[in-house]
């Protein structure tokens, strides 16, 4: 039967009174953060072999034991026996912090702190970009001078690594300059059917960062259309158009605003208003609207 009891330590010899606060347990600069002084009482019943496990501690902590001995007259010490535990990987990595230098848009300035437990010795640290290495070292700080480009997002991860193992940290993303997106042309308009325009675009001739999406916008119906993929495409039902629709065309990309370029979507040979089929297949005629614009 083995149970833990913390009793007060008695101190085994004196400390000057200005190290009064920091006397105990047989030290005078007794640290409570960093040392635990506990005894562990047990009854033995094999007197040939005694010992003990002690459970559940950190990684890479220095403990320090004595044993202690009683009998009817006192109790004596031993000396002081110590052991560290084994190091593990490292844990609570925060991401790195990215800054410009000086504005320039060929260098990002990265910086991080220690991992906020070590479990060890930290023997490198790793800085990934685009899940490529670009920094292998033991500083705190790197600046990322190879390919850097404007108008251009990287994403950068570190890593922190003992001998027993590597850590890694959430990503972040470092932005370059972006602006407004300029030189958007208008989409080329084709007329499909009598009921139906297709629209195709180009990208701007100067995207001024990463286009995230094209809108494709009708006054009077607002959005009718996004195009996330990169298709630069997409085919439009007129069949509600009267006589000439302006439609808009938009540009966007993360965290920017869309420049809009209106134009006329004048189709000279879509039928104006809904038409209504008769059984030779012949439009029905309408005398205030022609049948083509």
């Amino acid at each position: 039967m083995m149970m833990k009891v913390k009793e007060e330590c008695k101190v085994s010899f004196l400390c000057p009174v200005s190290m009064e606060a920091t006397s105990y347990c047989g030290r005078c600069d007794f640290d409570p953060h960093t040392h635990i002084c506990a005894w562990v009482k047990s009854s033995w019943h094999d007197s040939d072999k005694k010992g003990n496990e002690d459970l559940n501690l950190q990684p890479y902590v220095k403990y320090e034991y004595r044993v202690a001995a009683w009998n009817k007259h006192r109790k004596g010490f031993s000396e002081i026996g110590s052991a560290t535990t084994k190091q593990d990987v490292p844990e609570g990595l925060s991401p790195p912090q990215w800054a410009k230098v000086d504005n320039r848009e060929d260098m990002i300035f990265l910086s991080w702190k220690e991992p906020l437990q070590p479990n060890g010795i930290i023997i490198h640290y790793i800085i990934l970009r685009n899940g490529i290495e670009r920094f292998r070292g033991k500083e705190l700080s790197f600046t990322d001078t190879g390919g850097i480009q404007p108008y251009q997002e990287y994403s950068y991860l570190l890593r922190a690594c003992t001998v027993a193992g590597c850590t890694d940290s959430s990503k972040v993303v470092a932005v370059t300059v972006q602006g407004i997106p300029e030189s958007v042309q208008p989409p080329a308009v084709t007329a499909l059917n009598a009921t139906a325009l297709h629209l195709s675009w180009m990208a701007p001739r100067k995207p001024n960062g990463i286009i995230r999406e094209y809108q494709i916008n009708q006054i009077g119906r607002g959005l009718i259309h996004t195009d996330t993929a990169g298709k630069m495409q997409h085919t439009v039902s007129v069949y509600y158009l009267r006589h000439r629709r302006e439609i808009y065309h938009a540009f966007c990309h993360a965290k920017f605003r869309c420049e809009n370029i209106q134009f006329d979507a004048a189709i000279r040979f879509l039928p104006s208003y809904i038409p209504l089929m008769t059984n030779n297949s012949s439009w029905a005629q309408d005398s205030h609207n022609p049948h083509c614009i």
